[in-house]
């Protein structure tokens, strides 16, 4: 950290979403110098954050730093909002928008991905990296699906979080654990079971997270998908939609070759690029984004460029 005023996040991914928020938005090249210093919290080291989650050390250092008000005064914090103020009941948003206390602020859903659970967002991804003849049918067969496939998601999170293990869940998922029927895709629970054979899961494990799933998926039908999208993982969220992208863009791109290509992109790679998307159409309010964190990121910079 410097003198400088300092926005302190959970990790790399979220520097790196937050910096090109700021890059779009000031129109800066990737060398040009932001206006505010970006750190992951693992750059501090100190005794007060031995023991904590990542999320528990950004808090608790900021609340230090504010102990100590002109260190306070320059620090600003992100922080994954995860499971936080949702009622007990489901479909309960105790927030319904994004959290903001001073200094801290947090993402509006689970974590910094759930902003890219953005139709237009994959459909401009999709067009850029798979711009093969059908690749707009496959992005209008996620569309139509888009509704009922958050709600599986949403049944998946909460299966990850009854037995205590969303990153099982998470492994689990690809293009195999989805089916189309009609005009729509749709989430396989049969897909999923021979996944996780595949993956040589207990049947034990399998037959609970089948039965948890099923019980979910009844009570998340009553659910608005706005509620639904901020809910949801983060992390699944994220392979979850590409998985579903990867699988309508097989069902409708006869170029096998450039389907391949699609799915073979690194996670970080695709994540980064969807990441640029997101922050360009934020630049003209065309997806939901953290606007205050943004405008107090560049206060007193002109943005006439």
């Amino acid at each position: 950290m410097t003198g400088r005023m300092t926005l302190l996040v959970e990790g790399d991914s979220d520097q790196r979403a937050i910096a090109q928020l700021i890059r779009r938005y000031l129109d800066l090249d990737f060398d040009d110098e932001l206006p505010i210093e970006i750190d992951p919290i693992s750059v501090i080291a100190d005794p007060i954050l031995d023991g904590l989650g990542q999320r528990q050390r950004v808090e608790r250092f900021h609340e230090f730093a504010d102990e100590h008000k002109e260190a306070g005064s320059k620090i600003l914090s992100l922080t994954d909002r995860e499971f936080r103020e949702y009622g007990e009941e489901m479909g309960e948003d105790f927030l319904q928008d994004h959290y903001v206390e001073g200094g801290r602020f947090w993402t509006r859903g689970h974590s910094i991905e759930n902003y890219l659970f953005d139709i237009d967002i994959l459909r401009e991804f999709a067009g850029i990296h798979c711009p093969s003849e059908g690749w707009s049918l496959g992005v209008d067969l996620l569309d139509r699906s888009f509704s009922g496939l958050l709600r599986s998601l949403t049944s998946l999170t909460r299966v990850g979080i009854l037995i205590g293990d969303l990153g099982q869940v998470k492994s689990s998922l690809g293009p195999e654990c989805f089916e189309a029927m009609g005009s729509e895709v749709f989430f396989s629970p049969l897909g999923w079971e021979s996944q996780m054979r595949k993956s040589r899961r207990e049947d034990s494990f399998i037959q609970q997270c089948l039965n948890l799933y099923g019980h979910s998926s009844e009570r998340s039908h009553v659910l608005r998908p706005e509620f639904m999208r901020w809910y949801c993982h983060g992390h699944l969220g994220l392979k979850f939609f590409l998985a579903a992208l990867d699988y309508c863009m097989a069902q409708n791109v006869e170029d096998t070759a450039a389907v391949k290509r699609l799915s073979r992109l690194p996670s970080e790679s695709r994540f980064l690029i969807l990441v640029d998307i997101w922050a360009r159409r934020s630049k003209m309010n065309r997806n939901i984004y953290p606007r205050a964190l943004l405008e107090r990121s560049v206060s007193g910079i002109s943005t006439s460029r």
